[in-house]
């Protein structure tokens, strides 16, 4: 996970919130199975929108879309990184890490715009993920 955070920080981001510093560090573990409580527009009913933590996902997203995070980061005057990926989809999940609260943003690739959906990855956490059934 230190390869994770230090590839982080070659994004011109001098120092990381510790926040997402814990988190990388002590909790992504715990978020293997999630889903978004409330799953895309485009997904039928009975189907779960996985959410994919994984440091292999995160260095993808970083790499599939560095041209987005930085070109909205400059636009924005925020500082991107992807924390997660979505099920099937090329849309992600990322933070504000100029931020110490580390706000959370929808990356939506075909707009090329970063939406927010919570003031803080804590809330993020707590509201908009839950526990999947593998099973369905």
């Amino acid at each position: 996970m230190l390869k994770h955070l230090q590839s982080m920080k070659l994004y011109e981001i001098e120092s990381l919130p510790e926040r997402i510093e814990n988190f990388h560090l002590s909790e992504v573990n715990n978020y293997d199975e999630y889903i978004l409580e409330e799953p895309p527009r485009f997904f039928s009913e009975d189907e779960q929108a996985w959410i994919d933590f994984s440091v292999k996902e995160v260095k993808y997203l970083i790499n599939a879309h560095e041209d987005m995070i930085i070109s909205e980061s400059k636009k924005d005057n925020k500082k991107y990184m992807p924390i997660a990926g979505i099920q099937d989809l090329i849309d992600f999940f990322a933070i504000d890490v100029s931020d110490d609260k580390c706000p959370v943003y929808y990356g939506d690739i075909e707009d090329g715009e970063f939406r927010r959906e919570s003031s803080s990855l804590d809330d993020f956490l707590r509201y908009y993920i839950r526990k999947g059934d593998p099973e369905i």
